[in-house]
């Protein structure tokens, strides 16, 4: 006890000494735990300031003639980040100015205002729509004004029943004007029968002439596609359905738009003899209503009408009975299968196909291929034959195409129409059928 008492003092610092140990083993390790983890989290700080120190940096792509972006020689200041904000406003700027005139150009005007899509119960605009079509489209009478014929300056060869009602005409001219009387009896009847037979050698020839003199090319009555279902309705003074009359008009923009290419290209001739497209035979262009599917012609031809992506031959949308056609969202995606250039109808346009047989002067053929959808959305992409034809022939049937030779060229062209504004005009069947899709909604509080 004594021994006990004398190291009292000593006995208290080692047990101080053994708590203290132990309570390092307690209480400490947890310590060294966070200090641990808070020194691998500020090294994985710094190497990803590292990171970012050495990373190469690069300008944003302003220039639409490249697809790499150039590096970036120093770290932006503010100025710097505010230069290429600028540049990145002024691209979207011009890409929203390009898209807005791409638009401009793009768009077609109604035949008729109100016609289209069409208000249920409200048929004036629809019967309206198929008169004036029946009428727009009905080239074959040469007294008939103010039709497709005119806008590509085109004139009819005579036929027999002219050239017969001009003879009978100038025979009793000729009678009327020439025939002397004495005491109410002619009495110079062999010299004004002379004069009748001398006019009918020329009177043909008068005619033809007369034409080719007028017109800047030729066209025949069949020339021009023509929805039956319009015309029909037009004949029985109906109102057509709304989806017939979007199909006539997409079928009328696509013929107006290939009569316009042809009117650019004769405008500068002084009549058919001298201009490039002496004789347009046939414009074709199916309705979405009955069209023909993808290479229906053949040996790797492209069919005509409406190109979907996915259209299938013979399938039909069970509430229209139109054919139905898978449309992409994506304008980017191409199908080489249904067309050369790889368009369908997408999100963004549709694209038609029509097929144009013409009668072309020989060496400016070449002009008229590259020139025909100038300033629009048509292009010529398929050359499905060339055939030489003799003109002296074609000018024994009325159609007086000059010296120069002429070749008859069939064509496949295509048409595109932006869904900009052609959604606006599409009646419910059809944005069905082609898989339009409404518009996304304003966000709450939005604009």
């Amino acid at each position: 006890m004594e021994l006990l008492k004398k190291n009292m003092v000593s006995i208290i610092f080692a047990v101080i000494a053994l708590l203290a140990v132990a309570a390092d083993f307690v209480f400490m390790s947890g310590k060294f735990k966070t200090l641990h983890d808070q020194a691998q989290a500020r090294a994985s700080v710094h190497t990803e300031i590292n990171g970012l120190l050495s990373k190469q940096r690069k300008e944003p792509i302003v220039s639409p003639n490249s697809t790499e972006a150039p590096p970036l020689a120093h770290f932006p200041v503010q100025k710097v980040i505010d230069d290429g904000n600028a540049k990145i406003q002024l691209l979207v700027t011009g890409s929203k100015q390009a898209h807005d005139q791409a638009v401009q150009i793009n768009t077609h005007k109604p035949l008729v205002a109100d016609a289209l899509p069409g208000v249920p119960g409200n048929t004036y605009p629809s019967m309206t729509f198929a008169r004036e079509y029946a009428r727009l489209t009905d080239v074959g009478n040469a007294n008939n004004k103010n039709t497709i014929r005119d806008t590509l300056k085109a004139g009819l060869a005579p036929t027999e029943q002219d050239i017969m009602f001009a003879k009978n005409t100038r025979t009793q001219e000729i009678r009327d004007t020439e025939t002397h009387y004495d005491k109410g009896q002619p009495i110079n009847v062999q010299q004004v029968d002379q004069m009748i037979a001398d006019a009918m050698q020329t009177i043909v020839d008068d005619l033809r002439n007369g034409v080719a003199q007028k017109s800047l090319c030729y066209v025949n009555a069949d020339t021009f596609t023509r929805d039956q279902a319009v015309i029909t309705s037009a004949q029985n003074g109906q109102a057509p359905e709304f989806s017939n009359i979007w199909w006539a008009q997409v079928g009328l923009w696509v013929q107006e738009d290939i009569c316009s290419g042809i009117m650019e290209l004769n405008k500068s001739a002084p009549n058919v003899t001298e201009a490039p497209v002496k004789h347009v035979l046939k414009i074709i262009v199916p309705s979405m209503m009955n069209p023909p599917i993808a290479n229906q012609g053949g040996n790797g031809s492209p069919g005509f009408g409406f190109l979907g992506a996915g259209m299938t031959p013979g399938a039909t949308d069970p509430n229209t009975g139109a054919a139905a056609a898978a449309t992409p969202a994506d304008p980017s995606v191409k199908n080489y299968l249904l067309n050369s250039t790889g368009r369908v109808s997408n999100s963004m346009y549709d694209v038609i196909l029509a097929q144009v047989e013409m009668n072309v002067e020989a060496e400016r053929l070449p002009e008229v291929l590259e020139s025909l959808g100038k300033g629009k959305f048509l292009s010529v992409v398929q050359v499905r034959s060339i055939t030489a034809m003799d003109s002296a022939l074609a000018k024994g049937a009325g159609y007086l195409y000059g010296t120069k030779p002429v070749v008859t060229v069939n064509l496949v062209v295509e048409d595109i129409f932006l869904r900009d504004w052609t959604s606006k005009l599409m009646p419910e069947r059809v944005k069905t059928v082609l898989g339009v899709q409404p518009p996304p909604a304003a966000a709450p509080g939005g604009p």
